[in-house]
């Protein structure tokens, strides 16, 4: 704050349903992560969240991005992999990311 930067963000999943509108995470996220769409979800998102954070590098913006991750992630031998790949395509560094964990299984 002494220097009026922002340092780092959160990347927030949200849906925009074409006939509901906005649907709230609370709705949605306990469904996927009881699902086979964890892992694609979570390597779409973090791919998102580094990509997004590489643009704002552009512009001299370096930031640590924050990914809600489920306990299922964890327990994804391949996690890992799929991290470092994300990290690896769009070119980034492995403190340019961050995982937060949700417990909702």
């Amino acid at each position: 704050m002494a220097d009026n930067s922002v340092t780092s963000a959160e990347a927030l999943l949200r849906w925009k349903h074409p006939e509901r509108g906005l649907i709230r995470p609370s709705e949605f996220i306990e469904q996927i992560e009881h699902s086979k769409l964890v892992r694609p979800i979570t390597k779409w998102v973090i791919n998102t969240a580094l990509h997004d954070a590489r643009k704002l590098a552009r512009y001299g913006i370096d930031l640590s991005i924050s990914v809600n991750i489920s306990e299922r992630n964890l327990m994804d031998s391949h996690f890992p992999v799929l991290v470092a790949k994300c990290i690896n395509k769009n070119k980034m560094r492995a403190n340019n990311i961050e995982f937060e964990i949700s417990s909702n299984i």
